[in-house]
């Protein structure tokens, strides 16, 4: 966890964001696709 510590506070929470951006597109397009 030493690296993490090391990045800029803004970045670490871009890539947060990012993540749950991205996974709620799958669970979005997953939820769409399983639809009758």
């Amino acid at each position: 966890m030493r690296g993490l510590a090391v990045w800029p506070n803004g970045l670490f929470q871009l890539g947060e964001a990012l993540l749950v951006f991205v996974v709620g597109v799958v669970v979005g397009v997953e939820m769409e696709r399983r639809r009758p």
